[in-house]
């Protein structure tokens, strides 16, 4: 939905100069900021008279708070204020945050700031310190004495949802989150009468671990306060401000109007950053108290320990076939651990069940979702949210099917392949969709199945496709008024061009795609646009940089906002030219004229600027977009609805060796076919689909939080193992597939959706080099080798 951009003054594709461009020298505009250190991150922030803020941590995975003791903290030279749970009020946080009133209770927080009476998992917070140094406030943490009682402890989910199992936190009625969307029927068809005539059932058991976001750039916030305006400035480590901005309105209890959020560069965010810590309302309310600005920097063990990860799954999928391979029905029960908290308990139980289906067509889907409440780190965004969990396990099911059933792997997925212009049952609307040029474009490279043939003990190829949101359009990330993302274009008398947006760039370029945007629309050079820093005061809405939505929706915002801007100009040059405006354009900093007879007339870019303040008494030339993907409430009540207004189509493939004395993995090289419409930056793009391979490859064989009785035991880069660039293969990507219809210049998302089929493809071809069956993730070497083992795939010697 569009309510100010008019289609006919849209850059026409054959004008193009910047988009798509693959020889730009734009990648990022922001890179030189960034190597030569001057780019200011929320924890670069420093003033004088500062302090320094450190939190105290549970000491227990579950246990009632008998008593606070800050007397010897107090007494410490240095140390200007403590908090404990008596200082904020009743109101907890945690949640999406502001959203349209659908269902708000899947969105409310659950969160105390500070532990009143009980902690629930060994990241809550109990009490917090501000001092003049970050080593006093330290040492002050530890001289807070805090006695417990401890309580009943769950930490596996199936053991929790068990009849007569004690409750994770005393405020909950059940271990099971309170999600309207949690079970539900897909029914194209008459669900029992399909199973009944398959001719073949796939059924598997699967299970999927925990990771982290693992951001260079950890948590960070710096808080000031003006006494004389009762407002807060904050500068949090974040991908969504307006989040933020209403979460410590609610904590406070105060208007939004009270919280200025100003957006500063972020180090990666991956999902990670999209809520706001505790540790910010922490420094606002230390602010306040002490008239002096206070940062908080989390160390490398608190952010493995107090912020949220990726959730651990437990699954039973079970799929119904023909013989020649067509799905027919399928049966999917889905187990989350979620923590000690919720994180917006909505969404993952939401996507589970679309990636159900996804990427095929299934017309008949039995589903139930459950997240689960443990006394453990909580759970929630991160990158390729539920699908890098569910999505391994779809596709290993469909290898399984492909051998059972004689059929090649890739025909399989091309039989039952979504195409354009799908609709769905649940009421999923397919718009572009490249889904089998990806496997063709897959096939090819592998030169599958003559290699097959070749493959020598130990080598294989596996194979994996996937299909993304593009733009989540959710009614729980708008605000009442439908707003879900917004741009402002300003126009000076100079002729100097601004844009406003409070997208988030956390790394994947956002900032240069308003950048370019603006320039493609208005015939000017990247260099002449301007992006300023944004905060909640001088730029409208944006629900935040996740969901894969920022290309999509913003994209989309900041093409309107250029478009009216155009428009507005070009109005004015036409009745001064007494042409029409649909004949004039603004090509390479002039406008031109296209009419019959005047294609001699041209003005330059600054002259029409002057010329349009002049018509209109010195008005500034200002052009605002906006974009709202209409959906609605049903979505979260298990009745038909449509998710986003586009979707993404993935393939890949892994070719790699496994050493059988070892089970050491060496992968040989990655193809990922990606359908992401039109490439807006190529080498964005190209970067964009790399990392996520390096995120998928992290998940699949490197990565994974070791927990024992609910504590984290590898907080540390040292311990928690990641690819380094020595572990990352060759990697070739193809992404020139048809724009999408609705996206910005018809571009989709490329960023987040990437990283869900890499652990199926690895998946697959550790199982065509051993014969292992494959059902759990992480696929380290010790695993593998205990694998083949177990299945007798080597000799064990004594």
């Amino acid at each position: 939905m569009n309510r100010y951009a008019d289609k006919n003054y849209f850059r026409k594709p054959e004008d193009y100069r910047l988009v798509s461009n693959k020889e730009s020298k734009y990648v990022h505009i922001e890179a030189y900021e960034k190597v030569t250190g001057r780019a200011k991150y929320a924890g670069d922030y420093h003033a004088p008279n500062m302090l320094y803020g450190k939190a105290k941590y549970s000491a227990h995975a579950h246990a009632k708070i008998l008593s606070i003791d800050t007397s010897k903290a107090e007494a410490l030279p240095g140390v200007k204020c403590i908090l404990t749970g008596k200082d904020f009020g009743d109101v907890r946080q945690g949640g999406h945050g502001k959203g349209a009133g659908f269902d708000r209770g899947v969105s409310d927080g659950d969160e105390e700031v500070l532990c009143k009476e009980e902690v629930c998992y060994y990241g809550d917070l109990v009490a917090a310190v501000c001092a003049t140094s970050e080593a006093i406030a330290k040492k002050a943490v530890d001289l807070i004495e805090v006695e417990y009682e401890p309580l009943p402890a769950h930490y596996n989910p199936l053991d929790a949802i068990k009849d007569g199992a004690a409750l994770v936190r005393s405020d909950l009625q059940s271990n099971i989150g309170n999600s309207s969307f949690t079970k539900g029927t897909v029914k194209g068809k008459d669900f029992d009468e399909e199973f009944a005539s398959a001719d073949y059932v796939e059924v598997g058991d699967y299970t999927a671990h925990k990771t982290v976001h693992a951001c260079i750039e950890p948590h960070a916030c710096y808080a000031t306060y003006d006494s004389i305006k009762d407002q807060y400035t904050i500068i949090p480590s974040t991908t969504s401000s307006w989040n933020n901005q209403y979460w410590l309105s609610q904590v406070f209890e105060m208007d939004e109007s009270h919280f200025h959020v100003i957006r500063p560069f972020v180090g990666g965010g991956f999902g990670g950053k999209s809520n706001c810590a505790p540790h910010y309302f922490c420094a606002c309310k230390m602010a306040q108290r002490t008239g002096h600005p206070v940062r908080f920097v989390l160390t490398r063990e608190e952010e493995f320990f107090t912020m949220h990860g990726r959730h651990p799954f437990v699954m039973h999928i079970e799929t119904a076939f023909k013989k020649d391979g067509e799905i027919l029905a399928k049966k999917a029960r889905y187990y989350l651990d979620g923590g000690a908290y919720g994180k917006g308990m909505v969404a993952p139980v939401k996507l589970s069940a679309l990636w159900s289906a996804f990427p095929y067509k299934i017309d008949c889907i039995d589903f139930e979702t459950r997240r689960v409440y443990t006394n453990k780190a909580i759970n929630g965004a991160m990158r390729g949210y539920t699908a890098c969990q569910v999505q391994f396990a779809n596709e290993v099911a469909m290898n399984r099917t492909a051998e059972a059933l004689g059929i090649d792997p890739l025909d399989l997925r091309r039989k039952n392949a979504l195409e354009p212009d799908y609709k769905s049952p649940a009421g999923l609307v397919v718009t572009s969709c490249a889904m089998k040029e990806t496997l063709d474009d897959a096939q090819a490279y592998m030169h599958w199945p003559e290699s097959k043939n070749s493959l020598k003990p130990g080598e294989g190829i596996g194979f994996s496709s996937v299909a993304f949101v593009s733009g989540t359009a959710s009614p729980i990330l708008e605000t009442p008024q439908q707003i879900q993302t917004n741009a402002t274009v300003r126009v000076d008398f100079h002729g100097v061009v601004s844009v406003y947006s409070n997208l988030h760039d956390n790394g994947q370029g956002a900032d240069t795609l308003s950048v370019m945007i603006v320039a493609e629309e208005l015939g000017l050079d990247m260099n002449d646009v301007k992006l300023v820093q944004t905060s909640t005061f001088n730029a409208g809405y944006d629900s935040g940089a996740y969901g894969s939505r920022v290309t999509f929706l913003g994209g989309n915002a900041v093409r309107r906002a250029a478009v009216e801007t155009k428009k507005k100009l070009l109005e004015v040059i036409a009745a001064k030219w007494s042409a029409d405006p649909a004949t004039l354009d603004l090509i390479d900093h002039k406008v031109v004229c296209r009419d019959m007879g005047k294609e001699d007339l041209e003005m330059p870019w600054r002259e029409a600027v002057f010329t349009y303040m002049a018509a209109k008494g010195g008005d500034e030339l200002i052009g605002v977009g906006s974009y709202y993907h209409r959906t609605n409430s049903a979505q979260y009540h298990g009745k038909p609805s449509n998710y986003a207004p586009s979707y993404v189509f993935s393939t890949s493939a892994c070719h790699l060796d496994v050493d059988m004395e070892t089970g050491n993995i060496d992968i040989h090289d990655f193809f990922f076919a990606h359908d992401c419409g039109q490439a807006l930056n190529p080498k964005a793009v190209e970067g964009q689909l790399e990392g996520s391979i390096y995120s998928g490859i992290g998940y699949s064989i490197f990565e994974e939080i070791k927990e024992r009785d609910g504590k984290i035991i590898n907080p540390t880069f040292r311990d928690y193992r990641m690819p380094t660039a020595l572990d990352m293969p060759p990697i070739h990507t193809k992404y020139d597939y048809p724009p999408d219809p609705e996206g910005p210049f018809g571009a989709k998302e490329c960023g987040e959706g990437t990283a869900a089929p890499i652990g199926g493809a690895v998946a697959n071809a550790i199982t065509q080099a051993t014969g292992l069956r494959i059902s759990s993730l992480p696929l380290d070497p010790e695993r593998i080798w205990k694998m083949l083992r177990d299945q007798g795939k080597i000799k064990i010697y004594d």
